[in-house]
């Protein structure tokens, strides 16, 4: 890894890290950086169809089972084979997208705060993985024209046409590594988290273990040191309703206004 357990307690340990010398190298040259926050440090760089019971065997399946019944609730059938992955994974079903954020203070959220069970993971240290996506992408022999370019989850986008559902379907010998992409933000949510991804293949290898490592990095939060990180972003307004814009999360800050 190009960094591994670096302690952060506090936004601004966080953001001294991110004026080293080499993060402000990359940031000279306009190496892009993502972000992706666990609350435990156990956890591993995997997208949710590589994850117990599920398989990439299931993948067609969940995906039509889905489409089958999703498409009464949604306003504009979506018009891609990508834009239905998207709408799949944004209502947890499992597919190989994996999240990450262009900002580091919502990766820091999520490495602080657990969406399901408040106390989930408290006791454990949490991550703030750093990815150099068009690294990462270098991996997978990505490699665009203008070397800060990131290819885009639509249908046409030659780069990531190889991970779609219906190609892996053609064949069965391809095996390519993970790689990162861009997509059109179609919810409030994927705009208000800075949403970016990436998308395994035909393995399911943890991003982690990819290569020489030379594409990722990692912060540890410790256990004891979330409470204080939490308060940090509430105070700067990065809390619930700016992560998820949603009605539920309105009311829900306007109760803990009053029952303390």
């Amino acid at each position: 890894m190009i960094f591994d357990r670096e302690s952060i307690r506090s936004v601004s340990d966080l953001l001294r890290k991110l004026e080293s010398p080499a993060a402000r190298a990359r940031a000279k040259r306009r190496t892009p950086v993502w972000f992706r926050g666990l609350t435990n440090i156990g956890y591993a760089l995997v997208p949710s169809i590589g994850r117990r019971p599920f398989h990439l065997a299931h993948e067609r399946g969940l995906l039509n089972l889905f489409k089958q019944n999703a498409v009464q609730f949604v306003d504009e059938r979506p018009q891609s084979e990508w834009e239905w992955i998207f709408w799949a994974r944004h209502h947890n079903v499992p597919t190989r997208l994996l999240d990450w954020t262009e900002s580091p203070l919502i990766g820091l959220y999520f490495a602080t705060h657990t969406q399901h069970g408040a106390h989930k993971n408290e006791t454990k240290d949490g991550a703030l993985w750093v990815l150099l996506p068009t690294v990462l992408n270098a991996e997978a022999n990505i490699l665009m024209t203008d070397t800060l370019d990131i290819p885009i989850f639509e249908d046409d986008d030659n780069y990531l046409r190889n991970y779609l559902p219906s190609t892996l379907a053609q064949e069965s010998t391809s095996r390519l590594n993970p790689a990162a992409g861009i997509a059109p933000r179609h919810s409030k949510r994927m705009q208000a988290q800075h949403s970016v991804f990436t998308v395994t293949h035909r393995e399911q290898t943890p991003i982690e273990e990819i290569g020489k490592g030379r594409h990722i990095g990692r912060f540890v939060i410790p256990a004891s040191a979330k409470p204080r990180i939490r308060r940090q972003l509430e105070s700067l307004r990065i809390d619930p309703l700016s992560v998820f814009p949603e009605l539920d999360n309105a009311a829900h800050l306007a109760r803990r206004r009053y029952n303390g």
